[in-house]
């Protein structure tokens, strides 16, 4: 106020001058969420500044801001209509993790006094995952948030496990679905894929060279993930892997909407289990949408370092791609949409290449092993109050039973529910034991060129070329 030449007040004063003075006008709540970080702050200053020379800097580097996301984009679609159009030649998938606080369990519509305070519910991380032209079309990856670090090893698991599950997919009715869940091997997983609960929803448990490419969201820590990408080219996975960087708030529309859909039948629907949560997002789509749970994550930050440098660049590029050169796996950086690739033959950063001839060196591929299992955080970060948000729970459906027909479904289902939290409970309370530098009990590379073959006749991934598109920070 004091820049137009008025005299400050007090947030009070200023309430009750609204009140009295304009009490048919409201303030119109917004958010961030999903939203280009720029666009927002362009908006924001423009609605503010009233000089005109600010104000003409400020648009022009909105539209630059703008082309520049468009050319992303074009980027993008332009990859999503090859792997629609040419599903043999051409993988597409968006890959993006949900960013909303209320992926939690046991979650109520009703507010309860008893759980609300300090305690706080199960979180839980979820990783959306969209194929463009191949099935299946939504897959969700879902695991108890916390159990892991935050960094690249989740993503990296996350993917790996997609290309698997890519092979292995079919549409033959007769032999079933993808899988929803794999078997349980972890203590705290056994509880939470209860069988008994599982009964309790509408979800049964079940036991049992072409181009790609990613969209992703948030490009930290991206020289590890694209380590992962140049061995997929030197094992044979895939014929060429590109990583592109996009603007954030730009080009995920679609993942957010299946987000949305989810977080929809939060607000008017009872979510008290992980078996519960796995079928709301079984049916967020029409199309259905299948939910699979990460059990175990890879340490694949120690799985690399002894046979590859890092990778740096001298700016942010736009765009990274890797591919065989005479034997060996190179990589070429892109600074702009649709600019050249650089260096023209390549750089390589596999440290283990030994020479076949004066003029030709053939690469090292370690023997195939999967990476080592990263160890779960135990004792657990936020145990203390998660044990007490559960025991509260508890109490509460406890209550509700007592005033329940012992006759009706709805007292058993609670029944039950009380019996799967109290095993979750007393897991928690016990802890698990590290499982650090463990084998991983799931393969952790797809099938393709390693002489495993495919199991029910699935599509092989063989010389699908990788493009992975990251959002920027």
């Amino acid at each position: 106020m004091e820049a137009v030449g008025m005299i400050a007040i007090s947030r009070v004063a200023f309430d009750n001058l609204w009140k009295k003075e304009f009490p048919n006008y409201g303030m119109h709540n917004s958010s961030a969420f999903a939203k280009c970080l720029l666009c927002v702050k362009f908006t924001t200053m423009l609605q503010r500044e009233r000089r005109s020379a600010e104000r003409a800097k400020l648009e022009l580097d909105m539209e630059k801001h703008l082309k520049h996301q468009m050319s992303g984009r074009t980027v993008y679609y332009s990859h999503r209509e090859l792997s629609t159009s040419s599903p043999s030649l051409y993988l597409s998938f968006i890959h993006d993790a949900m960013d909303l606080a209320k992926t939690i369990i046991p979650r109520l519509c009703d507010k309860v006094k008893t759980l609300m305070g300090s305690v706080q519910p199960l979180p839980l991380k979820v990783i959306g995952i969209l194929n463009h032209g191949h099935e299946p079309g939504v897959v969700a990856h879902v695991t108890v948030g916390g159990l892991w670090k935050s960094d690249p090893n989740y993503t990296i698991t996350s993917i790996a496990k997609q290309l698997r599950d890519y092979e292995n997919f079919h549409t033959d009715k007769k032999l079933g679905d993808l899988h929803f869940t794999d078997q349980t091997f972890h203590p705290l997983f056994n509880v939470l894929m209860d069988e008994e609960v599982f009964n309790t929803t509408v979800l049964a448990k079940k036991r049992q060279s072409k181009e790609e490419f990613f969209q992703m969201e948030g490009a930290e820590n991206s020289e590890l993930q694209a380590s992962t990408r140049i061995e997929l080219v030197a094992r044979g996975c895939c014929k060429m892997i590109t990583m592109s960087f996009l603007v954030v708030g730009h080009t995920h529309e679609d993942v957010d909407a299946f987000f949305s859909k989810v977080n929809a039948t939060q607000a008017w629907k009872d979510i008290e289990s992980l078996p519960h949560f796995l079928a709301v997002v079984y049916h967020a789509q029409s199309s259905k949408a299948y939910p699979r749970v990460i059990q175990e994550v890879t340490d694949d930050k120690k799985h690399v370092k002894d046979y590859m440098e890092k990778i740096t660049c001298q700016s942010a590029p736009v765009a990274i791609r890797f591919y065989m050169r005479d034997n060996i796996p190179v990589y070429q950086v892109q600074e702009n949409y649709g600019g050249e690739w650089v260096p023209p033959y390549g750089r390589t950063v596999w440290k283990r290449c030994e020479p076949e001839s004066e003029t030709n060196f053939q690469v090292v591929i370690p023997p195939r092993q999967d990476p080592v299992a990263k160890g779960l955080m135990c004792p657990y970060a936020k145990k203390v109050e998660i044990l007490g948000y559960i025991r509260n729970y508890i109490t509460y459906k406890k209550e509700m039973q007592l005033k329940a027909d012992p006759t009706s479904s709805h007292y058993w289902e609670d029944n039950a529910l009380i019996q799967y939290w109290t095993n979750v409970s007393d897991v928690f309370q016990a802890g698990w034991p590290s499982e650090e530098n463990q084998p991983l009990q799931e393969s952790f590379w797809p099938s393709t060129n390693h002489g495993t073959g495919y199991s029910l006749g699935g599509p092989s991934i063989e010389n699908l070329a990788l493009v992975l598109h990251h959002g920027e920070a």
